[in-house]
């Protein structure tokens, strides 16, 4: 599953900066289903612009500040399997909040009961200079309007799905 991953999300890098000159931005939340037993692990990937890029370390910084919560920047990785493996070292199990910026640099929050679900969008969206999107409510789609964002996106990124 890992090499799968890095293929993807290389394959998205190239797409984006390809056809729209743009960045690629993840963002990952992993949190045990508390009585439900096994857990959770939610990435998402968008393009972003060099300007927004530029600016994203700095806007997660802030808002985590604002948010009394703490962070740690980690330093690209090698390999991402160097980067999952440093993660776990540092947290094991326990639940996190990353963002991956274009040079491979994670931020790191650590999350605990009680912490926002939202948060990861509001930064995000924070960082697109779309706050609205925040809201997931602001986002909802009619099954229609998702099928045709997903062909969309499929016809889009067809020359660069990895085989």
């Amino acid at each position: 599953a890992s090499e799968e991953y890095v293929r993807y999300v290389e394959a998205l890098r190239k797409c984006y900066k390809q056809k729209l000159g743009s960045e690629l931005l993840l963002f990952e939340r992993f949190m045990n289903m508390r009585g439900r037993g096994g857990n959770h692990c939610f990435v998402g990937a968008l393009p972003i612009t060099s300007q927004a890029a530029s600016g994203a370390q700095s806007v997660f910084e802030d808002m985590c500040q604002k948010a009394g919560f703490e962070f740690e920047v980690l330093p690209p990785a090698a390999t991402w399997e160097m980067q999952r493996h440093e993660l776990h070292e540092k947290l094991g199990y326990r639940e996190y909040l990353t963002l991956t910026l274009p040079d491979n640099t994670v931020l790191l929050h650590q999350i605990g009961k009680g912490h926002p679900m939202n948060f990861a969008r509001e930064v995000v969206a924070s960082i697109i200079g779309k706050p609205e999107r925040a809201a997931w409510k602001n986002c909802a789609a009619t099954k229609e309007e998702e099928a045709q964002a997903a062909e969309k996106f499929n016809t889009f990124f067809s020359e660069y799905q990895p085989q």
